[in-house]
């Protein structure tokens, strides 16, 4: 499968509407493909944010009943017609229940409405994602890109001698870096990584099973500022800012951890 099939099916297998062949052909297709695995999995958590964080409104009865009103009293009939009871009076005649077919135009007007409303939602709350909160999501799924694609080095050391002089000429940051492995952080490396149209240098780190990357980026305006760990898709995340340099770290270490690593980082203990 393609990545551009693989695309295609990704609303169907949100929807679990894939039969079972086409579901075993989409999952082989995430296992061999981390660039379609992380698109997934940022579709999925998206999904899951909206109807988590999205109000649920249901159509006041006034509306349906304005719409069943518009609806045309011919149209081509999709279904056959029941035979309806009908009561007369001298004006008016009164079908006992709504047709088949009218049921049907009901239904498709009202799934296109919910559609576009979602629709609708999803931009304006895609509209009001702040700056912070992208880069969130940006840092996580380079992290998560790195992972599945087995590429977490483009260097492998230990030596902070080592990998400082290498950023040289590849990014326009002269990252620090230390080493913290008498505080249970090991250095293993670095590399080049892409984050949120940026270039940034990105050290990785190791505790215990867990791995972690620190994210480096140069913001010669940037006020002094740090923020507290925050989870997003299990991973947990946090920033600071100092003398020029604006620091990103993420791993799916507890929270309180990767706060400890952003102090020793910083020198605040």
């Amino acid at each position: 499968m393609s990545c551009a099939e693989n695309c295609l099916r990704v609303d169907l297998a949100l929807d679990d509407e894939l039969d079972v062949t086409s579901l075993a052909e989409f999952d082989r297709h995430l296992q061999e493909c981390p660039d379609c695995a992380v698109a997934f999995a940022r579709q999925k958590a998206l999904r899951g944010s909206l109807r988590a964080q999205m109000p649920r409104h249901k159509m006041p009865s006034a509306l349906v009943q304005r719409i069943r009103d518009a609806l045309p009293d011919e149209v081509p009939a999709l279904v056959p017609e029941p035979q309806a009871l009908v009561v007369e009076t001298d004006a008016v005649v009164f079908p006992a229940w709504p047709s088949v077919a009218t049921k049907v135009r009901l239904k498709l007007v009202l799934s296109g409405l919910g559609g576009a409303l979602a629709a609708t939602l999803a931009t304006v709350w895609l509209m009001h994602v702040t700056p912070e909160e992208r880069m969130t999501r940006a840092v996580v799924e380079s992290h998560v890109r790195a992972l599945l694609s087995g590429r977490m080095l483009d260097v492998a050391s230990a030596d902070p001698k080592t990998i400082k002089p290498w950023f040289t000429g590849r990014v326009d940051v002269s990252p620090p870096v230390k080493d913290l492995s008498a505080h249970g952080f090991e250095l293993v490396g670095a590399r080049l990584d892409y984050v949120d149209n940026r270039r940034a240098a990105a050290l990785v780190y190791r505790h215990n099973e867990h791995m972690i990357t620190l994210y480096i980026f140069a913001t010669p305006s940037a006020p002094m500022s740090e923020s507290d760990a925050v989870v997003r898709q299990g991973y947990a995340v946090c920033h600071w800012s100092r003398q020029g340099l604006t620091d990103w770290v993420v791993s799916d270490m507890d929270p309180d951890q990767l706060e400890e690593f952003e102090d020793l980082v910083t020198g605040s203990v």
